[in-house]
């Protein structure tokens, strides 16, 4: 036996197969085709709208077969040209101990087209029948007996007598150039497998052959370029105090007192310095560096009581102030910034930390004087 459809779902379990079809357009579409589940046994051709095959799980056989609406079964004459046809609502079918299907009953508005041959296979005439339910007996592999229930009408012709547009019933389908008989048929309809070129790798190029003296001479600039960039962009961002924790070391002084304490820097590790003026009026604390020209920033965090000014200026000369800043300082520690350009006009920079008055609390970490790129 074999078969085939648009879907088919197997319960091992149950022993039930179930073939279905899946609706396509109607006739009256452009490019449609109407084609049902299929069953081939032997020289039998069955179609229906969907057919179940049921198993017996415990012998491993073939149970019965039914084939619900529009069950159509088709098998050819044995010796002449024309087709046993029969139709009907439902078909069910039993099977053999050999897997062989032997009765076949079609229920519900059934019609027959049946071709009866003598014991010398001469053909007697050609049935043509409706009855309410029909009866088939199969044995070896072709019709042995066809019984009519509930004969509506019907008449045995001769075959010169029947015409030849009346032999085939509505819904005729003979589908035995679709029928696999191996393994291979199942994907006769599939298109050609094609296998994609796989390219092997190109042959190998040593290093010395490839890697020329021109190019090498190329690789090793861009490398030594990089490492000078990349040198600069790391003293751009270097502090340039010589003292950023230690107020007292590089650091120079005019009425500020700087002292050690036990309060804890931001980081909750370091002790920091606090500074106090000595008497009223502009008390400050300084740094410079030898740097002319540049963008700068100064950065410092502060905390304590009062008010004071950072300052970005000259060295020098008329020391004027590039930037200023008022810091109102608060009970939690806070980073300060401000940034100033200087041109080059041959006086150094340096950072003031001013206005320090004896009634303020100013406690400094963590300076930085950095330039911007």
């Amino acid at each position: 036996m074999s078969g085939k459809a648009d879907s088919i779902h197997v319960n091992h379990e149950s022993g039930l197969t179930q073939l279905i079809n899946i609706n396509t357009p109607g006739s009256s579409a452009a490019f449609s085709t109407a084609r049902k589940p299929i069953l081939w046994n032997l020289g039998n051709q069955m179609t229906g709208d969907t057919i179940h095959l049921q198993s017996d799980t415990v012998k491993d056989k073939m149970d019965s077969l039914i084939v619900f609406n529009h069950a159509f079964l088709i098998s050819k004459d044995t010796l002449g040209d024309g087709f046993n046809q029969i139709n009907g609502k439902k078909l069910v079918g039993l099977f053999n101990d050999k897997n062989e299907l032997y009765h076949v009953d079609i229920i519900k508005n059934a019609q027959s087209i049946y071709y009866f041959r003598n014991e010398n296979n001469e053909l007697v005439g050609i049935d043509k029948s409706k009855s309410g339910l029909i009866n088939i007996l199969i044995q070896d592999n072709a019709i042995e007996e066809v019984r009519k229930i509930n004969q509506i009408d019907g008449n045995i012709y001769p075959e010169s007598k029947f015409p030849k547009n009346e032999r085939i019933l509505k819904g005729f389908d003979w589908r035995e150039d679709e029928r696999p008989n191996s393994v291979e048929d199942l994907f006769k309809d599939d298109p050609p497998l094609e296998l994609p070129v796989i390219k092997g790798l190109d042959d190998y190029i040593p290093e010395e052959d490839f890697f020329d003296e021109d190019l090498t001479n190329r690789i090793n600039l861009g490398k030594k370029n990089r490492a000078l960039s990349s040198r600069g962009r790391i003293n751009k961002q270097r502090n340039l105090l010589r003292s950023k924790h230690n107020f007292k070391d590089h650091w120079n002084s005019k009425g500020v007192q700087v002292i050690k304490t036990s309060v804890l820097a931001p980081n909750k590790k370091n002790e920091v310095s606090e500074i106090k003026g000595k008497a009223s009026g502009n008390n400050y604390l300084y740094h410079h560096i030898d740097s002319t020209e540049g963008e700068f920033k100064f950065s410092i965090w502060l905390k304590g009581k009062g008010t004071i000014q950072l300052v970005i200026q000259e060295h020098g000369g008329d020391f004027t102030r590039y930037k200023t800043m008022n810091v109102s300082l608060k009970d939690k520690w806070e980073k300060y910034s401000i940034s100033s350009v200087k041109a080059d006009d041959g006086n150094k920079v340096r950072v003031m930390i001013c206005e320090v008055q004896n009634t303020d609390t100013v406690y400094l970490w963590n300076s930085s004087l950095t330039m911007i790129d």
